[in-house]
């Protein structure tokens, strides 16, 4: 009865570890974010995007999940305040990636837009990219 009481709280506790390492979770690579849409709302995983102050010249690439009817826009990624420190944004692969290139010249906090386009129509959202 205890060796399977011990079983069973191990495996709760691997599930944990596991499940906060999973897509959103605090080790996902912010350079490589995902773009879901569901229930009406555009969701991003990591979120917030965050930078370490050792990491230059990142290019951040949001990703739509294969086979979504979504894509990005011209402007589906538009970084306010960003000033200099976020250049080259533009969408790529027919609309199903969106990059930009982050400098991290200034440590901020960077409240961007995500915009798509697709059917039914959904409001953009205002992440944040973080610079340490």
């Amino acid at each position: 009865m205890k060796k399977s009481l011990l079983v069973a709280a191990a495996s709760v506790l691997a599930l944990v570890a596991c499940s906060s390492n999973g897509e959103g979770g605090k080790n996902a690579d912010p350079s490589n974010p995902v773009v879901s849409v569901a229930g009406g709302k555009i969701t991003v995983a990591p979120e917030p995007l965050q930078f370490a102050k050792d990491k230059h010249n990142v290019k951040i690439t949001w990703q739509l999940p294969a086979g979504t009817p979504y894509t990005f826009p011209k402007d589906g990624i538009v970084i306010g305040d960003g000033g200099d420190e976020f250049p080259d944004c533009h969408p790529e692969q027919n609309g199903q990636r969106f990059a930009c290139m982050n400098k991290h010249n200034k440590p901020g906090k960077y409240k961007y837009t995500i915009k798509v386009d697709g059917s039914p129509a959904v409001p953009p959202l205002d992440p944040i990219v973080i610079n340490e």
